[in-house]
């Protein structure tokens, strides 16, 4: 999963350095959130066995996978992050060609309870 996030600092670079680029690009695999920081963040596997996951802050992603993340368009256009109630983390996608997501309940079925809640959201 490649994912694209918004540099907060950017925006404040006269402050910190000179150079702050806009956005940062992370590679990795979904991985649980630990409970204390579960809220509205997602976890992404580093390759580095000193910090395993990094946590990433939704609203700070721009794209996933070159997917466009808007956090003000319509539920027709979303892709979403959700975490599964067994911990794993899945992609939601609701869009005007269908919707997906990547657990095997989906797979199996068609559908399934992240896309409900993704379409009520």
């Amino acid at each position: 999963m490649r994912i694209i996030v918004r540099n907060p600092l950017h925006s404040k670079r006269q402050i910190y350095a000179q150079y702050q680029p806009e956005t940062f690009e992370f590679i990795g695999e979904p991985a649980p959130v630990p409970a204390a920081l579960a809220g509205d963040n997602l976890g992404l596997t580093t390759g580095d066995r000193r910090f395993p996951v990094r946590i990433i802050a939704k609203s700070d992603i721009v794209s996933i996978d070159g997917a466009v993340q808007s956090h003000d368009a319509p539920a027709s256009d979303r892709i979403t992050i959700v975490q599964g109630s067994k911990g794993s983390v899945y992609t939601v996608s609701v869009g005007r060609s269908g919707n997906s997501c990547t657990c095997p309940g989906f797979r199996f079925r068609g559908s399934c309870r992240h896309v409900a809640a993704a379409l009520v959201a």
